[in-house]
């Protein structure tokens, strides 16, 4: 993907063909074939750092490029490193292919929104060297990101990284977990969420027991996105001057 301009705000090494097995054994399961692959039904929920701040609509306003409505459409296995199959546990990653269903949100000057795009999801973690018995993986509070469900992503684009030890390909990343929001029908909170099926209902009680205040999500759960689109149009960015993150390096 090539790189895109910035809004105005004022190779794994070992024996590939072991890990392409494992990739094509992994992928029949994911997707649900008759392969022999048996995936914990539980799914295991970690913590996950926010790449930056999210909570709240002036965080999306003042930090993403565009907030989307999307559905996965495809899927994808990121095999395991020769080290991890060496050392018997690891994880296991996937690509997932997103297709844009609307634009809720753009800032002023952004380039324009992509119609689809690649995003890099949790997959599953193995151990005791059984790469057949796999544990779905999901961050704390977020979606997984399944196939078949609708979701809203804030989301930016972030130039290459090529310096030794942090090399990240140019590529739409989101801003974080609460960026991240179950949209099935179009209606937030609606959906999967940590790999579990969640009712308005349910997001509804979670946003009523949440202690720190509350996010954006939160505060619309059970609303339209219709409704997003109207407080994101609402809401003012924040100057450039008091954002938290530093200038990206330059491309590679």
């Amino acid at each position: 993907m090539g790189a895109s301009p910035q809004p105005d705000r004022g190779a794994v090494a070992g024996d590939l063909g072991e890990q392409l097995d494992v990739a094509a054994t992994v992928t029949h399961a994911a997707l649900g074939s008759d392969a022999p692959v048996q995936a914990a039904s539980k799914v295991a929920v970690g913590h996950a750092a926010d790449h930056l701040p999210n909570a709240t609509a002036t965080d999306w306003v003042s930090y993403a490029d565009h907030v989307v409505l999307v559905s996965p459409v495809t899927e994808q296995v990121v095999p395991p490193a020769a080290t991890e199959l060496e050392r018997g546990e690891g994880l296991i990653g996937r690509t997932l292919g997103m297709r844009v269903d609307q634009v809720l949100w753009s800032a002023k000057g952004a380039a324009a929104a992509p119609k689809q795009f690649d995003w890099q999801a949790f997959g599953w973690q193995f151990s005791d060297g059984d790469v057949d018995a796999l544990v779905p993986l999901a961050a704390e509070d977020a979606p997984r990101l399944e196939l078949g469900h609708q979701y809203v992503l804030a989301i930016r684009w972030e130039s290459a990284r090529c310096t030794d030890g942090d090399q990240v390909a140019a590529q739409w990343q989101g801003l974080g977990a609460d960026a991240m929001v179950p949209a099935d029908g179009g209606v937030i909170g609606n959906g999967e969420l940590e790999g579990t099926d969640q009712s308005v209902a349910q997001a509804r009680s979670r946003a009523s027991a949440t202690s720190t205040g509350g996010t954006l999500e939160d505060e619309l759960a059970g609303r339209r996105v219709g409704e997003l689109v109207s407080v994101l149009a609402a809401t003012t960015p924040q100057p450039t001057s008091t954002l938290t993150y530093a200038a990206a390096p330059e491309a590679c």
